[in-house]
């Protein structure tokens, strides 16, 4: 969890065992991502971390992931290429075609039903015979989509079944996987979408079963997040843990946290001195690489020993041709307010 930059509270909190407890002025809607967190089969969330995040008490911004990133800018892509690679399944719609264009922030987005709990966004439609079917579009690295052999991974499932019981309530639904390795997340505009890298499954459903695990899930929300109380924390998950820890951090008094930022200002100070010592070797390192690898190349030696050459191609965006076309930059800026911590190196705290 300490991947992502944490989001501080909105509204005030107090802790009571393992659970926090707010007035219960902040509840956000429970969307298809927050599904799995909420029944407990996501590996990124717990019941806990999540009701936690609707009732305001956490955040992180993740929207500049590589993952995140490349994710948007495929989604079309990918869709465009599922279309024409399995006509028979039907006609395959990216969500734009159907509930128009959406601009903003996506948690500012309006639904695509109504509902006084829940919320969500499709990422497409397919329609087959005259019956609309929800298409939900997922990329993954090659480790990450070892978990999709058998089927997607459950807390992907549940998103799609929450969108389809507000929205198409078919026994069907379909999900598209685009597998991508480093090189694509370091430049996903030279991915490609082929058979050997992008998936459709068709996802069964069992209308019944999500109808029950919905109302489940309305009850809990309504008994947890409404009632500004969390679900209980299980201390014995990391996740939960570092919650837990983050909100006793964030409650210190005065002096705890004076304290505090006096372990932050030691641990800094640590790393700073380590990477002095070694950067030296970082930088010879770097030195031998780039020679080795020109050297290669203007001899046309693809392998020596245990090294190697690749080549690729790397697509880039051009921004001068683009302002000469018009091209709307504006209308794809995202705006996020950051909080970022700053040491004064004049005044700084005793260590």
């Amino acid at each position: 969890m300490s991947e992502e930059m944490w989001v501080a509270p909105v509204v005030p909190f107090t802790m009571d065992g393992n659970k926090v407890c707010t007035d219960g002025t902040h509840a956000e809607k429970v969307t298809g991502t927050a599904m799995g967190g909420l029944l407990g089969c996501s590996p990124y969330e717990t019941p806990f971390s999540m009701t936690s995040k609707l009732m305001g008490l956490w955040d992180k911004d993740i929207g500049n992931k590589p993952q995140v990133v490349a994710g948007k800018l495929l989604e079309g892509r990918i869709i465009d290429y599922a279309s024409k690679t399995y006509p028979n399944t039907g006609a395959f719609y990216k969500a734009k075609d159907i509930f128009g264009e959406r601009t903003g922030a996506h948690r500012d987005w309006e639904s695509d039903f109504e509902d006084d709990v829940f919320a969500g966004h499709v990422d497409g439609i397919v329609t087959q015979n005259g019956q609309d079917y929800i298409l939900e579009v997922k990329t993954a690295g090659i480790e990450s989509a070892k978990g999709w052999v058998d089927h997607p991974p459950e807390h992907y499932l549940w998103q799609v079944n929450l969108y389809n019981h507000f929205i198409t309530k078919q026994d069907k639904a379909y999900m598209l996987l685009g597998v991508m390795d480093s090189n694509a997340y370091a430049n996903p505009n030279g991915w490609i979408p082929s058979t050997s890298n992008t998936f459709l499954f068709e996802i069964k459903i069992d209308q019944k079963l999500v109808a029950e695990t919905i109302q489940k899930v309305r009850d809990m929300y309504n008994d947890t997040v409404k009632k500004g109380i969390s679900a209980p924390a299980d201390l014995n998950n990391p996740i939960d843990q570092a919650l837990v820890q983050h909100f006793r951090d964030i409650q210190k008094d005065d002096g705890e946290l004076n304290r505090l930022a006096e372990e932050y200002l030691k641990v800094r100070k640590a790393n700073e001195e380590y990477y002095a010592k070694n950067k030296v070797n970082d930088d010879l390192e770097a030195t031998l690489k780039d020679r080795l690898k020109d050297a290669m190349v203007c001899k046309d030696i693809s392998k020596l020993g245990k090294l190697g050459v690749r080549f690729s191609e790397r697509k880039q965006f051009d921004f001068k041709t683009a302002d000469i076309d018009g091209f709307d930059y504006a209308k794809y800026v995202r705006v996020t307010k950051v909080a970022t911590m700053t040491v004064d190196k004049d005044n700084p705290v005793n260590e």
